[in-house]
């Protein structure tokens, strides 16, 4: 949904959709919603993760794969989360 939504305009939505639809959906249990409501009481104030992240983050944790993200930092404090940044984002 992410991905969806930074979606500058409908072709590059269209793009995207047609990409994810190549991949598995997996929706988070309510283990997990309860388990990324408490990184993110514990998170939240440190490293500014927020509600989103908190469910993709725990739910990366949860099926066992890394996460691939541009935002880091957002992930830093969160235990036994593998993070991986897909490219550098530019700085213009």
């Amino acid at each position: 949904m992410e991905l969806i939504q930074g979606a500058r305009n409908r072709e590059e939505q269209e793009k995207m959709r047609k990409t994810i639809d190549e991949y598995a959906v997996v929706w988070p249990s309510e283990d997990t919603c309860n388990q990324a409501m408490e990184l993110l009481a514990k998170y939240h104030l440190s490293s500014g993760i927020g509600i989103i992240d908190a469910l993709i983050g725990q739910l990366a944790l949860d099926v066992g794969l890394p996460l691939h993200t541009c935002n880091k930092k957002h992930y830093e404090d969160v235990p036994r989360l593998d993070v991986v940044e897909p490219y550098q984002k530019n700085a213009h």
